[in-house]
């Protein structure tokens, strides 16, 4: 709880069970581990411009919490600006976690973003490098 507090907007809600029932998703997939090094040194050294960003031909959404303690709005503007025809939209009130109260927002915004991609077939050319 601590630590979702932390990155939580102030004075957004957290729920004791969802966090718990996040925490024991995101360790049962060893997703975003605190403790795999490697994964933070790519995210810490990743370029929010530019590469393979530009070459991003699908329909892209790039969803951002205004009071996101851990990255700020400018690297989502930067990553939005970086994609070709990407929509940016950030939160007010929101932190880096995803509380329960912009669940439904944010499958508001998916859930366009799929209408979009149906309506476009991918063209998507990345490459690693």
């Amino acid at each position: 709880m601590a630590v979702a507090r932390i990155l939580a907007a102030p004075r957004q809600h957290l729920d004791e069970d969802d966090v718990r029932t996040f925490v024991d998703k995101e360790a049962a997939h060893h997703i975003a581990s605190f403790r795999d090094q490697k994964a933070q040194r790519r995210q810490i050294g990743t370029k929010w411009h530019g590469g393979p960003l530009a070459r991003i031909t699908v329909p892209t959404l790039v969803l951002h919490g205004k009071r996101d303690p851990l990255l700020r709005v400018a690297a989502a503007r930067d990553i939005a600006d970086a994609i070709p025809g990407a929509r940016l939209r950030t939160l007010p009130g929101v932190g880096h976690f995803l509380a329960r109260d912009v669940w439904a927002t944010y499958a508001d915004e998916l859930r366009a973003l799929a209408n979009r991609a149906d309506e476009q077939p991918p063209t998507i050319g990345l490459t690693h490098g």
